[in-house]
């Protein structure tokens, strides 16, 4: 796998025969689309067009990354592929993928995932105090419309990424949860009580999990649902959208 060759792969793939090349500026800031687990640079060849269809389909005007935008494959706490992309090629390709959905979604909240955090995290384990490391903004390269957050509370719904399931999160809280981390799990399920309703919504992803980064779950029963989640109504109206 030469850095050469990924370079020329674009994101700008046609979905239901329109290429989206624009920001969708319009929506409705009570519409909230909130995109899966991305990965860069392993992302799903479609999904950057597919989520932005979703958000002019249902006039999306608030946008929620909900963690884990790039993955950090080189440096992972777990066992690393001996002849995957070297920190450096990695690191040059999540920001070519990344600069596209920059200049899509140039407004955003971003939730700060597991693997997001994966060299701050190793930082800390070699004592490195953050004095020394860049904000988020800086470490991605990210423009200031994108808010990195490590959970935000809207309209009384929680965005966040998760370790456990949406629904546990839901029941343990007791406030309507918007989850990602599941790559296999793509799902709205509610609970209801005399005095209110909740929900919990497992986000699915946007990954390409024919990348050699997700080769540890090849013999796995359960496969990713590539998805995003979109809420209506003031927080009322959520479901799932799949690919």
């Amino acid at each position: 796998m030469k850095l050469t060759q990924q370079k020329t792969v674009s994101y700008f793939t046609k979905y239901k025969d329109t290429y989206y090349i624009k920001p969708y500026l319009k929506g409705n800031k009570s519409n909230v689309l909130i995109i899966g687990d991305l990965h860069a640079p392993f992302t799903h060849k479609q999904y950057l067009q597919f989520v932005r269809h979703q958000q002019e389909l249902y006039k999306c005007g608030t946008v929620i990354f909900i963690g884990d935008i790039v993955d950090f494959h080189y440096s992972s706490f777990h066992d690393t592929d001996p002849d995957g992309l070297s920190a450096k090629e990695e690191h040059s390709l999540s920001g070519i993928q990344l600069e596209e959905w920059y200049k899509m979604f140039p407004n955003c909240y971003c939730v700060i995932g597991n693997h997001d955090a994966i060299i701050k995290r190793k930082c800390f384990a070699n004592g490195i105090s953050t004095n020394y490391l860049k904000d988020w903004n800086d470490l991605f390269n990210a423009p200031k419309g994108w808010k990195f957050v490590d959970e935000i509370i809207i309209k009384g719904i929680l965005y966040t990424h998760g370790t456990n399931k949406a629904l546990k999160r839901m029941m343990d809280s007791r406030i309507s949860v918007v989850q990602g981390h599941l790559h296999t799990e793509s799902y709205v399920i509610y609970s209801q009580s005399e005095v209110n309703r909740l929900f919990g919504m497992q986000v699915g992803c946007g990954i390409d999990n024919k990348s050699y980064a997700f080769a540890y779950a090849k013999s796995f029963n359960k496969k990713p649902v590539i998805s995003c989640g979109i809420i209506l109504d003031n927080g009322k109206l959520p479901f799932i959208v799949t690919l």
